[in-house]
């Protein structure tokens, strides 16, 4: 995902939501609900290094939007926005090869304070140095890959 906004203790990022809900609509997954699941957020920290846990978040895309599909009707139409709640420690402390979609991670600590997930976060690449707010209906360029199908 990416840094949407960021200031004093707050952070929203965006994602896909595949991420959360499976590829295709029809085939939709709830991994992500539930008490025992927690989204955590790892960063990355270079080439052919783990990604490090530093924080968990909360999805605020409401499930409906989640799950509202393209025009054919099959597949999602693939965004989610998250919002850091807090830091987060895990065991294993990083995702890395030995590890899975599968794998269990413990919870070493975690707080719920966003300034202290937020402050565990690298800063984001600043894109547009303008700093220009982006208006509701804007056209926003975004960089990514094509689906299932086009490939």
């Amino acid at each position: 995902g990416s840094c949407v906004k960021r200031d004093a203790g707050e952070c929203y990022i965006l994602t896909a939501a595949h991420v959360l809900v499976g590829y295709r609509a029809r085939r939709a997954r709830d991994e992500y609900a539930g008490p025992d699941c927690l989204l955590t957020l790892g960063v990355y920290e270079g080439d052919a290094k783990p990604a490090r846990w530093v924080a968990w978040a909360s999805c605020v895309t409401p499930d409906s939007l989640l799950r509202s599909c393209s025009d054919d009707g099959a597949t999602l139409q693939d965004l989610a926005v998250l919002k850091v709640g807090g830091a987060l420690a895990l065991d294993p402390p990083a995702y890395g090869k030995a590890q899975n979609a599968f794998s269990r991670f413990e919870v070493a600590a975690r707080s719920d304070d966003p300034a202290e997930g937020v402050g565990r976060m690298p800063p984001p690449l600043e894109l547009d140095r303008s700093r220009r707010a982006l208006a509701h209906g804007a056209d926003l360029s975004v960089c990514g890959w094509a689906s299932w199908r086009d490939s």
